[in-house]
């Protein structure tokens, strides 16, 4: 559910002439936010292994927990940002303002 609501969200500014490229871009960076997520949950996996003195090859259960608490508080960065969003945010997409018709300068 939030994970669709922030997808609308990030097309509600969207005019309708854009919708497609907005759709391809959003789609690459969401690709592109979970292959880093994963590559930047592997070198915390690392980086706490070797800080407790062990082989990084072999993690210990410990390490994979103080790895994933280090992405779960990564991973409320965006819940900063979206804080900040003005209250009417998302109100075009949701049906409580009509969209501004989008005017092309000669």
């Amino acid at each position: 559910m939030q994970f669709t609501c922030m997808t609308t969200l990030a097309y509600s500014e969207v005019p309708s002439s854009r919708m497609s490229r907005a759709n391809g871009f959003l789609s690459a960076v969401m690709q592109l936010s979970m292959g880093m997520g994963v590559a930047i949950g592997a070198i915390t996996l690392r980086l706490v292994a070797h800080a407790r003195g062990h082989s990084a090859a072999a993690p210990q259960l410990r390490d994979f927990h103080l790895a994933i608490l280090f992405i779960a508080v990564l991973a409320l960065g965006p819940v900063l940002d979206g804080l900040g969003l003005p209250s009417d945010a998302g109100a075009t997409t949701s049906g409580h303002r009509q969209p501004e018709l989008e005017v092309n300068p000669v």
